[in-house]
This record gives structure tokens, C-alpha cells and sequence, in this order.
């Protein structure tokens, strides 16, 4: 058995071909088409918003801080 997939749940096809209806499976091609290009379009949504966070980050300061130390011995 395949790690991540339940006994029983083997790889069966497209549910809606047991209909046996091409307006069903025209259907079915279109929102596979559609999810694609919602994806595509939630992809450059979140590229922009990046990129557009990123232009923004220079109108904030900055804070740096460096550590350092010394040791010194007074003859006594």
C-alpha cells in the first residue's frame, strides 16, 4: 500500500465518467481550465503583494546593533 492513501482508495478515474454524460464532462473540463487560471491569478496576486511589501519596507528604519567587548588588566 502507497504511504498517505487509505486501504481501498486505489486511483479510480473521474467520478463523474460512472454518469456517462458529456455535458457533465464538458463541465468538468471548463473548472479545470478555470482553476488554473484562478490559480495563475492568485500567484501573481500574492508576486505583487510581495513585491510591492518589499518597495514599502525602505520608508521604515532600520535597527542594527553590533556586540563587542574588551578586557583589560590594570597592574595593580
Amino acid at each position: 500500500m502507497e504511504a498517505g492513501r487509505a486501504a481501498g482508495h486505489e486511483a479510480r478515474g473521474n467520478w463523474w465518467d460512472l454518469y456517462d454524460d458529456p455535458d457533465l464532462d464538458a463541465l468538468m473540463r471548463q473548472v479545470a481550465v478555470s482553476n488554473q487560471t484562478v490559480r495563475l491569478a492568485s500567484a501573481r496576486y500574492d508576486q505583487r503583494w510581495r513585491c510591492s511589501a518589499n518597495a514599502r519596507s525602505g520608508y521604515f528604519p532600520t535597527i542594527t546593533a553590533d556586540v563587542s567587548s574588551t578586557r583589560s588588566q590594570n597592574a595593580g
